[in-house]
């Protein structure tokens, strides 16, 4: 694999990644993040108290939560 991802690579880490996806959204939706916002817009300060979780926890989820989008779809995604 010099300087290029063979197949079979580029397949695992796809595997890899969407299993990373999915967890970050269960952990979301556990936390009940969308029936917050539902509410009205949100900083992840707001998000953690109204979830009971740590701020800068769910701040780490939001942030690799907001690049594996731009990765995934080649754009920025809005964040607080």
């Amino acid at each position: 694999m010099s300087g290029t991802q063979s197949a079979a690579a580029l397949a695992m880490r796809a595997m890899i990644t969407a299993g990373h996806r999915a967890r970050m959204i269960q952990i979301a939706a556990q936390l009940g993040i969308a029936e917050i916002l539902a509410r009205g817009p949100a900083d992840s300060v707001l998000l953690a108290a109204e979830s009971g979780c740590n701020v800068a926890a769910l701040g780490r989820l939001l942030s690799r939560g907001e690049r594996r989008l731009r990765a995934d779809h080649g754009r920025r995604v809005a964040t607080d």
